[in-house]
């Protein structure tokens, strides 16, 4: 995600909070910690051509309506609501730049500008309206393989779990609140934009594919399928 791709109030009046994923209880947060910290959101390596995620404030006397655009997979973005869990609209990527993405929704007519440099998300459509829609408050990098520590996940595009590196080349899939451990996995490899597990004991392989944004499932049987779609990769553990 950003600078360290991690979801972290800078500074709050009780000093640091760490903001875990997936709920929406995040979304909440991370706006709460975002205004506390005096709009400190941006790092200078979160760019057009790294950003994966930006998130925008919405109506001031409104408190839950803002929103996120986030890189789903390859050439793909979501518009989520203010929790980040529930999709409102899906874009094609069609350019960057220096500072900007470049989207487009065919079936509104309507294309979308990330505009990292003005902290805007501009809007135009093919009625030739064009305006500033939003003001961006944060930006997240992309996070590859090599630097992830946990990834959080989406089932059915609702509640979810997540997969954390436990040290010593071990991983646990947990629920959503990262307290109750589903099963055990030990890294076998890595590579750019994937992390491969396995679970000897139910002959299963996991792929966190960072690229596709899904977590792929193998078992000794034959099956393959994409379990999982990958909500959020971390470098750093929330504390």
């Amino acid at each position: 995600m950003f600078y360290q791709r991690t979801e972290v109030c800078p500074q709050t009046l009780s000093g640091k909070v760490y903001v875990r994923p997936l709920s929406y209880l995040t979304g909440i947060l991370v706006s709460i910690c975002l205004a506390l910290a005096g709009f400190q959101a941006f790092a200078q390596d979160v760019k057009g051509p790294n950003v994966s995620k930006v998130v925008y404030n919405g109506d001031a006397q409104v408190f839950d309506s803002g929103g996120a655009f986030m890189r789903s997979g390859p050439g793909q973005w979501v518009e989520t609501d203010f929790s980040q869990t529930v999709v409102r609209f899906q874009f094609s990527e069609q350019a960057r730049d220096e500072w900007s993405v470049y989207l487009r929704d065919e079936s509104r007519g309507v294309s979308i500008q990330l505009d990292l440099w003005r902290k805007v998300v501009g809007y135009k459509d093919d009625t030739g309206q064009a305006f500033d829609l939003y003001e961006i408050s944060y930006a997240a990098a992309e996070v590859k393989a090599a630097d992830v520590l946990m990834i959080s996940y989406l089932k059915d595009g609702q509640g979810g779990g997540h997969f954390i590196y436990e040290g010593s080349k071990q991983w646990s899939e947990t629920d959503s609140s990262s307290l109750i451990k589903r099963f055990q996995f030990s890294e076998q490899a890595r590579d750019e934009w994937s992390i491969y597990l396995r679970d000897d004991s139910r002959g299963v392989s996991i792929q966190l594919d960072l690229w596709r944004k899904v977590v792929g499932y193998k078992d000794d049987t034959g099956q393959a399928f994409d379990l999982y779609k990958i909500q959020e990769a971390f470098s750093e553990l929330p504390r």
